[in-house]
């Protein structure tokens, strides 16, 4: 495959970012917002091969609230730290943590809905938050079509482009939150993310990511998410 136009692309993408994340703020401000998510979504073209669009996602307290979620969180994290309490005292809990968790009917439900894209339904965001960047990268991957699929597989250039053109998106949300931008938009707190389909079996992965964008403790309680 060609290379990908980054210089290109990246002010395109950075202005069309930065529009829909000052967009989700000044139409929640009253609710709240806590978390704000850059998505990759697959979809398939007419000529029958794989390319791919930007989608961003948030949600809000009020909206965490409204959903009967809040108490249900804060029941868990004062679980999670009486668990911890007894770990650290050398008592194995591992099957009673388990045990715990079922009986309380919480960490699926209140942790996968404060943290998963897939759960939050607000309507500030559509399925054409990034017109101008995703018409780059529908032409590219129009350009480079020859070299997407082998005998019905993927190629690895394919995943290759995929993996470079993730880690780029990162280091976007990364410098932005470098340089302060989203506080300057919204000053209280706010969780930033990327999330992929791609990543959702390599818990790793999206723990090194959200980590790379927000604090050391805000990974913790995202951690416990992931490995319940």
């Amino acid at each position: 495959m060609k290379p990908f136009p980054y210089d290109e692309f990246y002010p395109v993408f950075m202005e069309e970012l930065k529009t829909i994340f000052s967009r989700f703020v000044e139409q929640n401000r009253d609710k709240k917002p806590y978390i704000f998510a850059l998505t990759v979504r697959e979809w398939m073209t007419s000529n029958d091969f794989e390319c791919y669009h930007l989608d961003a996602d948030g949600n809000t307290v009020v909206d965490f609230e409204s959903q009967g979620m809040g108490s249900l969180a804060e029941l868990d994290f004062r679980l999670g730290e009486w668990v911890a309490k007894r770990e650290a005292d050398g008592i194995p809990l591992d099957k009673e943590t388990k045990r715990l968790r079922k009986f309380f009917g919480i960490a699926s439900d209140a942790l996968d809905y404060k943290y998963l894209v897939e759960t939050w339904m607000n309507k500030t965001f559509t399925n054409n938050d990034f017109p101008k960047s995703d018409s780059m990268i529908l032409a590219y991957i129009t350009e480079n079509e020859q070299n997407i699929t082998d005998e019905e597989k993927y190629t690895e250039e394919l995943t290759k482009f995929k993996t470079e053109f993730f880690d780029f998106l990162i280091k976007c949300l990364k410098q932005l939150r470098d340089e302060k931008y989203f506080e300057s938009v919204y000053p209280e707190r706010i969780l930033i993310d990327f999330q992929v389909e791609e990543y959702y079996d390599n818990e790793e992965k999206m723990i090194h990511i959200f980590e790379e964008l927000n604090t050391k403790e805000e990974t913790k309680l995202f951690a416990r998410f992931l490995y319940g």
